[in-house]
């Protein structure tokens, strides 16, 4: 039987009565497939604040081109490939390229960022049985929009070490070009924790001591961490799940802290309190795969989790950063559903990703789909949207709860999203005026696809919105 792939608007008529707001109104563009003649999986992106340009990067599960790994020099097993494209037209820009490889193994998570300091993009990857010692290392590299030369630097991160990393994220601070990377880590003894490292714009370790981000608990594993630079508050914020299998005392529990993008005089990382962002609203069920962004009109921290690895809706949270010394996080309103769902009722998903528009007013809640009620069994992106103080927009066509609405678009006839996480992500394009998503499929294709917002939800035009 032929696979179906479908692209949907989901929407909670939640939107408080003081707060009128339209359904808004949206065009979603046929998605178009980066590597069509390459096996790939896992998928992230990057777009350039100051040209129309993304980078999309992914994984040649078979180093089909046979690139060399430019860390080791040897030929890759695995390979993660670059693609800039041109944001106003969805084509590429030049060939794609190898940012790193890995001679013996494959690769798990992958995350880019744009350094609008530099004006270059960060990327970082996790390498499984890379050497010396076989184990899972973290690699990096420098990449920039020059076809004849886009790699400026790649290097491994503690490739001596006797133990293991795994998921890795990566934000630029675009104040002064600061890398901040984190990463899980497996401490002797302890399970699974969270370490950082941050590094100059040229890649320059500034910390050589690691930085523990997992102070909560010492014992039991944490899952998922995440980081995102906050521009207005000039922190970075680190987020991460709890996990007490190992006997920790706190039972899956979304938890933050902000780090600071500049090293003490000692060279350690300036770290503030470890705190849970996550309110318990579905009596200590699981919570996971955070991500957070600065709301441009608020300056509130808008984030996102989903319940029970996906299979129970997901939540919305709301922080504000505290003033230095202490930068304590501090709850600004009670936490909301962007999806209720039980099982595969409507859906079930995983991992969501938050972008903002504002020219629209609206900030985008994207994450993927493996199956749906209602003869919707398959697997695709949603998108739900939130106005710009925050909360769900209303939204019409068919329903299919008391208070729940989806829009179905876009058939597409290569196979379903691989519903891991960390394998799609969602960003705004300030040049074509559009969110672009990109994302992996179960058949081992990468593809993107743009949504453009066509209604105005801005605090302008809302005149009787109180936002401030």
């Amino acid at each position: 039987m032929r696979k179906i792939l479908y692209f949907f608007i989901i929407g909670l008529c939640i939107a408080p009565a003081s707060m009128p707001q339209s359904a808004p109104t949206f065009e979603l563009e046929d998605p178009v497939i980066l590597a069509q003649d390459l096996l790939t999986a896992r998928a992230s992106m990057a777009i350039s604040s100051d040209e129309p340009e993304a980078l999309f990067v992914t994984v040649d599960t078979m180093n089909s081109l046979e690139f060399t790994d430019p860390i080791t020099g040897e030929m890759a097993a695995t390979a993660v490939l670059g693609f800039f494209y041109n944001t106003l037209t969805l084509e590429p820009i030049g060939e794609p390229f190898i940012v790193v490889g890995n001679p013996d193994g494959d690769f798990d998570t992958l995350d880019v960022d744009y350094n609008s300091f530099t004006k270059e993009y960060i990327v970082a990857a996790s390498a499984n049985n890379y050497r010396p010692n076989n184990v899972q290392i973290n690699l990096l590299a420098i990449v920039q929009s020059d076809e004849s030369n886009p790699l400026v630097k790649a290097w491994a991160y503690d490739p001596e070490s006797a133990n293991s990393f795994d998921d890795v994220a990566v934000s630029a601070s675009s104040n002064n070009g600061n890398i901040l990377m984190v990463s899980e880590f497996s401490f002797p003894g302890e399970g699974e924790g969270v370490i950082g490292a941050l590094f100059d714009s040229e890649g320059n370790l500034l910390t050589p001591n690691q930085g523990r981000l997992d102070v909560l608990q010492a014992v039991g594993d944490e899952d998922d961490p995440d980081v995102v630079f906050l521009p207005n508050n000039d922190v970075f914020l680190f987020l991460v799940n709890t996990d007490n299998d190992d006997g920790g005392p706190y039972f899956d529990r979304i938890t933050g802290s902000v780090v600071l993008p500049v090293p003490d005089a000692d060279g350690n990382m300036q770290i503030g309190e470890q705190q849970i962002l996550g309110a318990d609203r579905k009596d200590g069920m699981a919570q996971g795969h955070p991500a957070a962004i600065e709301n441009p009109w608020t300056n509130e921290l808008v984030g996102v989790f989903d319940y029970n690895n996906g299979s129970d809706g997901g939540d919305v949270f709301y922080f504000t950063v505290g003033d230095e010394p202490a930068y304590q996080l501090t709850e600004s309103r009670e936490q909301i559903p962007y999806l209720e769902a039980s099982g595969s009722n409507p859906v079930n998903h995983r991992h969501p990703q938050l972008a903002a528009d504002p020219s629209s007013g609206v900030i985008v809640v994207a994450y993927n789909v493996n199956n749906a009620e209602n003869a919707l069994q398959m697997g695709g992106m949603l998108f739900t949207l939130l106005g710009p103080d925050g909360d769900v927009l209303p939204a019409n066509e068919l329903s299919l709860a008391e208070d729940q609405v989806i829009y179905s678009m876009t058939p597409d006839e290569i196979g379903t999203i691989d519903n891991n996480a960390n394998n799609h992500h969602t960003l705004y394009d300030p040049h074509s005026d559009s969110f672009i998503s990109v994302f992996a499929t179960s058949e081992q294709y990468t593809k993107a696809v743009r949504l453009k917002i066509t209604s105005d939800h801005s605090p302008a035009h809302v005149n009787d919105w109180n936002l401030f």
